[in-house]
């Protein structure tokens, strides 16, 4: 599948991997809906200001209200479309010293069941279409529990399984799904990392490498590849071992809240 001269939509659109990834499929010519809280961000930003292909939808995926809306505009403006790129997320700790239910589920909102919500939204659409793509961003998080990774691990494994579960049903369709699982790469989520991380890769890089696989007809796409095999790795080890391993690290897992955040907590509770 080319990725060019298509209608696609991108959720999660104003930072990170989706910003990144709506600038380089406009490159392509493609017809992009940018959907994001912030969306209207885009409009002055020197990267898309005058961009005639691109389209901004504000809106938030925990909210119902807001993804109806949603549907009516792609109704309205976009009923070829062709693709979706659930790329919204955050990443929080949670604590056992300190639990905050409300954050805890609030990042399963987010990571997981907005992109429940979205694939509901587009997929008879997208069943419509002679070639089409639903393309979810999980995380190498998915693989194995971390420390201090409760619901982000939780919420992106559970997009991992319901990928599977809708690949196995849309088997044979026109529709392709795709899993796209990161290591590290340079976004403002990384940014929120005070520990190691060894091997990141530039955010240019990473989505370049992500739209070269699609078309190449991968379908499960992990990168960087060195990443992939380290958490292959950790997957083989006997769990006591890993338990036992991960709990030693856990003290060194501190995520800063970024500034736009409603929750916050303590780097080091």
């Amino acid at each position: 599948m080319k990725l060019t001269q298509r209608t696609l939509l991108v959720v999660g659109a104003t930072s990170g991997l989706g910003r990144e990834l709506v600038r380089q499929l406009l490159q392509r010519e493609n017809r992009v809906i940018a959907f994001s809280r912030r969306a209207g961000a885009l409009a002055e930003d020197p990267d898309f200001r005058g961009k005639g292909g691109l389209l901004l939808h504000p809106g938030d995926v925990r909210r119902p209200e807001d993804i109806a809306r949603l549907g009516e505009f792609l109704q309205r403006e976009a009923p070829d479309l062709d693709g979706v790129f659930y790329c919204a997320g955050v990443s929080r700790p949670d604590f056992v010293e300190a639990p905050d239910l409300a954050r805890t589920l609030d990042t399963i909102r987010v990571n997981f069941e907005g992109a429940v919500r979205l694939i509901d939204l587009t997929l008879p659409g997208l069943r419509r279409r002679p070639e089409a793509v639903l393309a979810g961003f999980t995380s190498m998080a998915a693989v194995r529990g971390m420390p201090r990774g409760g619901a982000y691990c939780a919420s992106k494994a559970a997009l991992e399984r319901y990928l599977d579960c809708l690949r196995i049903d849309l088997y044979g369709s026109a529709i392709r799904v795709i899993t796209i699982a990161p290591g590290y790469v340079a976004t403002p989520m990384s940014a929120q990392n005070r520990f190691p991380m060894p091997g990141i890769w530039p955010v240019e890089r990473g989505v370049r490498h992500v739209l070269a696989c699609i078309e190449a007809g991968h379908d499960i796409i992990r990168f960087p590849w060195y990443h992939a095999w380290g958490m292959t790795l950790l997957s083989w080890l006997p769990d006591r071992v890993y338990w036992w391993l991960a709990h030693r690290y856990r003290t060194q897992v501190r995520i800063q809240p970024q500034a736009h955040d409603e929750f916050q907590w303590p780097v080091e509770p």
